[in-house]
């Protein structure tokens, strides 16, 4: 059987990142997958749970490279913003997702 290969990434929270779920660029997880296909991935899936189950599934609508999502607990729609933006402004409320 072939090895995996796997990556983790922090997508809020981080240094430069946004502190809450707020307009995070769907770009971040396209760029995770970039890196996995340098890296010798034929196939690629996506876990995620919960707020990450959106992005998952977000990703893979916009990313025909995402072969399948594993989505755990995700909701029936995309919710607004949890937490501040970059600009560290909670409210008025703004999608929790960007693309290009």
């Amino acid at each position: 059987m072939p090895g995996r290969t796997a990556v983790s990434i922090r997508w809020f929270g981080g240094p430069g990142q946004s502190p809450g779920i707020c307009e995070i660029p769907l770009e971040t997880f396209t760029a995770a997958v970039d890196f996995l296909r340098l890296n010798g991935a034929e196939r690629i899936g996506i876990l995620g749970t919960s707020k990450g189950a959106e992005a998952a599934l977000l990703t893979a609508v916009h990313d025909p490279r995402v072969d399948v999502v594993v989505a755990v607990s995700p909701t029936s729609r995309v919710w607004c913003n949890v937490g501040p933006g970059r600009d560290g402004v909670q409210r008025p409320y703004r999608s929790s997702w960007t693309w290009r």
